[in-house]
């Protein structure tokens, strides 16, 4: 079975010229220090690509020409579930510039697990994971994905989904890769927003794993996707991933001159030291 696109048209650019020229657009003007070091996963936001574009081309820059067999996708099921985590049931992903392939071994080894399930009624009211897919097929075209839904949120089981994946990291390569989508703060005033993320990156950046949960729960900071933060944080410390770099930092505020209610949007790469 494969996956049809459900935002094509709203969350990104249904045609395949004026998707692929705000993507290159956005790719273009991206500048960071690139360093040739083995990396865990990134984390990468997935609002509409005219807020959130050009700070998740600074994601797919980093991972343009890198030899990465297999991509981890988590995103969040804003709709929540009773089922821990989803693994989406595709063989192949449809995306207005073409059909990336699912490694279909790893998700029919997911799928036999008690906290994995596949409804596909989730999957189509989900844009987080989608969102991503139009990126990765223009600079991956060849990688295979792995798609997960993290549909109920909590400490517990971010630790438990570390510990599942964790056999596909045990190698210092660029072989698999987890990309973990989030977007950050929602609807504060920008100044609150910045602060906020501000925030939530520094513990990211520190691997402080419980106080970001803490914090999370207090909502003092906010990431919607923060299961899937906290499972490439535990592998980070399980697997010696200590070199955490913000990339870019956006909030919608910078598109909408809006200041009153913004969302923020961080790109952080996880590397070896």
């Amino acid at each position: 079975m494969d996956r049809k696109m459900n935002y094509a048209g709203s969350f990104y650019p249904a045609k395949a010229d004026e998707l692929i020229r705000m993507m290159d657009s956005f790719l273009s003007k991206t500048n960071f220090e690139s360093e040739d070091k083995s990396v865990l996963g990134l984390i990468c936001p997935h609002a509409g690509y005219v807020y959130s574009g050009a700070t998740a081309a600074y994601t797919y820059q980093y991972l343009k020409d890198r030899l990465i067999r297999n991509l981890f996708i988590i995103a969040p099921n804003h709709r929540g579930g009773s089922i821990p985590f989803s693994v989406l049931d595709y063989k192949k992903l449809q995306t207005p510039l073409g059909d990336l392939t699912t490694n279909y071994s790893v998700i029919e080894s997911l799928i036999t697990h008690p906290d994995f399930s596949f409804e596909m009624y989730q999957d189509l009211q989900e844009h987080s994971l989608e969102v991503q897919l139009p990126f990765i097929y223009h600079v991956l075209p060849e990688v295979n994905i792995i798609p997960i839904l993290f549909n109920y949120q909590n400490y517990e089981n971010s630790l438990k989904l570390a510990e599942i994946l964790s056999p596909w990291f045990q190698n210092e390569t660029d072989e698999n890769i987890l990309l973990i989508s989030s977007d950050f703060s929602h609807y504060h005033s920008a100044r609150t927003a910045e602060k906020m993320d501000s925030d939530a990156i520094k513990l990211i950046c520190e691997l402080q794993t419980e106080a970001f949960y803490e914090m999370i729960k207090l909502r003092k900071v906010e990431a919607c996707g923060f299961g899937g933060i906290l499972v490439l944080m535990h592998l980070a410390k399980q697997k010696g991933y200590r070199q955490i770099r913000l990339l870019n930092y956006t909030h919608s505020g910078m598109v909408s001159l809006d200041f009153n209610q913004v969302v923020g949007y961080a790109s952080i790469v996880f590397e070896k030291e």
